[in-house]
């Protein structure tokens, strides 16, 4: 059975906002990173985005590993080192990992 799945998150990375988009389909993990612009973006200019340019989007591949992300509650605990390891070692997620990846290889 094939599963996609899709998300779209909107982050403000100074001085600019910028959309992270995400799909997923069975073990293929695309990427793409689009600049919104300094002001916060307004949901029309998203709706825009979505339903008019998205053929024009350019998505960045990843093969994903047989053990993807699993759905499970992870304890609170564990969730506070998990975040404390992170921020003491810098890694980002994995949409941030492989836009990274996909820009080292144009240089």
């Amino acid at each position: 059975m094939s599963t996609i799945k899709g998300s779209l998150t909107i982050v403000y990375e100074p001085p600019f906002y910028k959309a992270i988009f995400e799909r997923r389909f069975n073990s293929t993990y695309e990427v793409s990173q689009i600049n919104l612009g300094p002001s916060e973006p307004k949901l029309t200019l998203i709706y825009d985005l979505v339903i008019h340019h998205w053929n024009r989007i350019i998505f960045f591949k990843q093969t994903v590993c047989a053990s993807s992300v699993s759905e499970r509650k992870i304890n609170p605990k564990r969730l506070q080192r998990l975040a404390r390891k992170s921020i003491q070692y810098g890694v980002g997620t994995k949409a941030q990992q492989t836009l990274q990846n996909s820009w080292n290889v144009k240089k």
